[in-house]
């Protein structure tokens, strides 16, 4: 059962322009190789692009069952467990998966996992090729000596161990040997006639049989496998073969050669290593005693590392990516410092590049297997390259859809000679197409028809047509979308408008690029005055723009209605007086003149100022007063002023009692500044006669006597005395 890989990126658009992986596919294949996000509409009368996302695709009403869309698939049809332990080289399995059918199209990478594990006990075949020309005499006589302990130790290795033995002399020709009748018979010595090739003991399981052939026999030669009754009978007609040829059967049958060389001819073979795959080279001394170890550590070289190679064509790339032994993840085809049963985990990315100009590679078989190992991974790889509707049998040639003139497929028309157009209905007798086109470009120096939004018929652009977008113009070079946006919600035309190729076209009353600039000036009527910004301004899109003072004057006006002038002069002064005659009957006025004022003050216990209103402050002796007024008409001389009922007062200060109350401050702070020297004086002494009385007791002498005096008389007493 097949499991598909499909996916697609959800874009919101794609841009009308050239980076539009989509845009300008003519034909069903074009379009579905161009990207993997290109999808074909087969639908018929589909007046839109027919190469597009899947989602435009839909959006502008192609049906779902039309839309051509191929997906890539993948699928596991041989899939055995790893090997633990090989019974026999047939049963090994050292890779998994072995088979995959994959189908994909170009550009859409695949990955997928492979395992590749060691297997124990894998088979090995040992096969001893060995000059034995009179100069390998004393090796000859070594390699029968160690052949059993050789058998023995590769046994260890695994015990699916076969070993078989060939020899080789010399050419039998000019200039390898001598060529006179009694030479080629006995060329020295004991030395026996030369030979090419000889297979002395065939790969088996009985290597007992080692030992005793290579005792019996002499030295031949290698080369290609023209073998009869165990002896190559090609010597004389061919040459020895090239490097190039043993590379091709090394990798053909999966051989590593291990060249066991002395050391002056050591350098020879370890540059040759490098030109065949999976070959080593070791020092060997001159009596060979250390052939064993050394078949030993090459063969241990070459089953610690494995590379896994295929041979993909130039069309399809193949990625291998594995941590190996623990390593970070990284792109590579080799792990080395394996051991038996050591399990890699690769993740293994196929990409077709593009579709093979040769329809017959379009299917091809992928082996990825380790370097020198028989395990493979097959892969039988469909690449799509055309759409199932432009296959022979879904065509209809000379169809009524394209005029008689042309075969239909995939929903379009493949047109005959000197026909073009969607329906073929265009002639190019008189007018070649590249001509036509060219009366379709919208400058000279496009390098598309119709601005990329249409299609070109018969000289004239037949723009496209989408849900979404309304595209016109002679060169399809206007669409409804392509205009200034504003607004809040920065809609085109700011939603006061219609986009026409380009540019706004502004409803009454609105004007601007993006038809955000309101045209009607009653709102910027001052509702204090009735005058367009206060008659200090401009109403510029329906807001006030206010004049900028100049050097002659401080007033500068601003806000809303630019009603508001910080630094206009206020009537803060000419209003104090009658302020202070009707509050608190103060100042300068009389009675007679206090009636005389043009307001009436309204007395609050607190003066809150709002927008509108001017707050003004004056000192009244030494208190500060203060009172607000408002003008609701700026055209009246009618003013509201509202004061503050309580002046603000300083306290009247006592200094006589000020002066008493400092003296007695200071008075008590310096008896109790002597309170607190006395108590200190008197913590001090205590400790002090404390620390004197402690000593005294620790003292050894009276206190009432010198330590250091005598008395002038001395006392004697007689011992005999009272006996």
């Amino acid at each position: 059962m097949f499991s598909s890989s499909f996916s697609f990126l959800l874009l919101a658009s794609i841009a009308e322009n050239n980076t539009d992986p989509c845009l300008q596919k003519e034909r069903c294949s074009e379009c579905i190789t161009a990207s993997p996000l290109c999808s074909w509409c087969t639908e018929e009368e589909f007046a839109h692009r027919r190469c597009d996302t899947y989602r435009n695709l839909e959006k502008n009403g192609c049906n779902d069952a039309h839309i051509y869309h191929p997906r890539n698939e993948y699928e596991v049809t041989e899939n055995f467990e790893l090997s633990v332990k090989a019974a026999k080289e047939s049963d090994a399995v050292q890779i998994k998966p072995q088979r995959i059918n994959l189908k994909l199209r170009p550009n859409s990478p695949r990955k997928f996992p492979v395992q590749f594990r060691q297997a124990v006990d894998y088979p090995v075949d040992l096969y001893y090729l060995m000059d034995l020309s009179k100069s390998m005499q004393d090796d000859k006589e070594k390699l029968a000596l160690l052949g059993d302990l050789l058998a023995s130790e590769m046994q260890r290795i695994t015990s699916n161990f076969r070993l078989g033995f060939g020899s080789f002399v010399d050419k039998v020709a000019m200039p390898y040997v001598n060529m006179q009748p009694d030479k080629l018979l006995e060329p020295c010595t004991g030395c026996v006639k030369p030979y090419g090739f000889k297979n002395h003991m065939p790969l088996d399981t009985d290597t007992s049989r080692f030992k005793a052939r290579l005792g019996g026999i002499i030295k031949p030669n290698d080369g290609k496998c023209h073998m009869s009754g165990g002896e190559y009978v090609a010597s004389l007609d061919q040459d020895y073969p090239s490097v190039g040829q043993i590379h091709q059967k090394v990798k053909e049958y999966d051989v590593n050669l291990i060249f066991a060389v002395t050391q002056k001819h050591f350098e020879t073979y370890d540059q040759l290593k490098s030109l065949i795959e999976g070959a080593s080279a070791g020092v060997l001394k001159e009596d060979s005693s250390n052939i064993v170890d050394l078949v030993k550590e090459e063969y241990q070289k070459i089953t610690s590392v494995v590379e896994l190679k295929d041979n993909a064509t130039s069309d399809v790339k193949v990625s291998y990516y594995s941590s190996c032994v623990g390593d970070e993840r990284k792109e590579t085809a080799e792990c080395k410092g394996l051991h038996v049963g050591t399990t890699i985990d690769y993740d293994i990315v196929i990409e077709v590049l593009k579709c093979p100009e040769n329809p017959n590679e379009r299917n091809q078989t992928i082996v990825i297997k380790p370097s020198t190992l028989s395990d493979q991974l097959i892969i039988n790889l469909e690449i799509i390259c055309e759409c199932d509707c432009e296959k022979e049998w879904n065509e209809e040639k000379n169809s009524a859809h394209c005029s008689g003139f042309g075969t239909y497929e995939c929903g379009i028309c493949s047109c005959h000679s000197n026909r073009y157009g969607d329906s073929c209905e265009c002639d190019a007798k008189n007018l070649t197409q590249s001509e036509q086109e060219k009366l379709c470009k919208y400058r000279e120096t496009d390098t598309v028809v119709c601005s990329g939004r249409g299609a070109c018929r018969c000289g004239k652009c037949k723009c496209d047509q989408r849900i979404d977008m309304l595209i016109y113009g002679d060169y399809c070079e206007c669409n409804n979308l392509n205009c200034d946006r504003g607004g809040d919600r920065a809609l085109i035309c700011s939603g006061n408008g219609v986009c026409d190729c380009g540019e706004c076209k502004c409803d009454p009353e609105w004007g601007g690029r993006a038809c955000d600039c309101y045209l009607n000036s009653s709102i910027c009527i001052s509702p204090k005055s009735g005058l367009i910004c206060n008659g200090h301004g401009d109403c510029v899109c329906g807001r006030c723009q206010c004049y900028r003072s100049d050097n002659n004057t401080a007033e500068e006006y601003t806000g809303q209605f630019c009603d508001v002038c910080p630094t206009c002069p206020t009537k803060c002064e000419n209003f104090t007086e009658c302020v202070r005659c009707q509050q608190w009957k103060t100042g300068e006025l009389s009675e007679d003149e206090c009636i005389l004022c043009p307001f009436k003050v309204i007395p609050v216990n607190e003066l809150d100022v709002y927008e509108d209103e001017t707050y003004c402050v004056f000192m009244d002796g030494d208190c500060k007063a203060e009172f607000k007024y408002r003008q609701p008409n700026l055209t009246e001389d009618i003013f509201f002023v509202t004061v503050k009922r309580d002046k603000d007062c300083p306290v009247v200060v006592n200094v006589f009692l000020v002066v008493i109350g400092l003296i007695i401050f200071i008075v008590l702070l310096g008896l109790l500044l002597l309170l607190l020297w006395k108590i200190c004086v008197i913590i001090h002494d205590r400790r002090e006669f404390a620390k004197f009385e402690q000593e005294r007791q620790n003292a050894k002498w009276d206190t009432g006597e010198n330590p250091i005096y005598k008395q002038a008389t001395s006392t004697f007493k007689n011992p005999l005395y009272g006996k």
